[in-house]
């Protein structure tokens, strides 16, 4: 048994928080880690495809070139927490918590952040190309030089973000658009969403 799963065997026995450790090339895929609390840990080229992490709890933690692609990460609480170099295509984060967190070069294509809440979250260099952003809550949320395709943000207000420096382009959204309302975005953008608005450029 692992070090990572001798902390989780623990865990479930007296249910503390995982506190402080450092897990380096684990393979936890598929794995159950619903509601496992961690604190001040730290994962490094960890393998988390597909595992489970439906209401689990992470506090000043960092994920570093780690694997959670198709990762069910629901109801989950991050909290000052920054994953770097991280591969998350397809992960579920819908309905979860995320404060004072960092994406920084993570490829999250066709991620889910349905019905979300996101208070000082910032992305660097990430792919979000179809990654699905519905009814979310945002506050203080910025990006830079992120790619945005063919998202869903219906019901999601996108006030305040600029998205000038990055990619955005045939986002999902109502009709007419007021998800878009005070966002920022460069002349070569608007170019590509004034069809939203009927208009045609001739």
């Amino acid at each position: 048994m692992t070090d990572f799963f001798v902390c989780l065997a623990q865990y479930n026995e007296d249910e503390q928080k995982i506190r402080a450790r450092t897990f380096v090339k684990e393979n936890a895929r598929q794995a159950d880690i619903r509601r496992v609390e961690f604190a001040g840990c730290s994962f490094s080229g960890c393998q988390l495809g597909g595992a489970d992490f439906t209401g689990a709890s992470f506090q000043n933690t960092t994920f570093a070139a780690c694997d959670f692609s198709n990762a069910c990460l629901r109801n989950a609480y991050f909290d000052n927490c920054r994953f770097s170099d991280c591969r998350l295509i397809g992960a579920d984060f819908s309905q979860s918590l995320l404060q004072k967190t960092v994406f920084c070069a993570c490829p999250l294509r066709s991620a889910c952040f349905d019905m979300a809440d996101l208070r000082f979250v910032s992305a660097e260099d990430c792919d979000f190309s179809e990654a699905s952003i519905r009814e979310c809550k945002l506050k203080n949320v910025r990006q830079e030089n992120c790619i945005f395709i063919r998202n869903n943000f219906f019901k999601t207000a996108l006030k305040g973000i600029d998205f000038s420096t990055g990619v955005f382009s045939a986002p999902t959204v109502s009709m007419p658009p007021e998800e878009l309302r005070g966002i920022r975005i460069s002349a070569m953008q608007a170019a590509d969403l004034i069809q939203l608005f009927g208009i045609e450029v001739i």
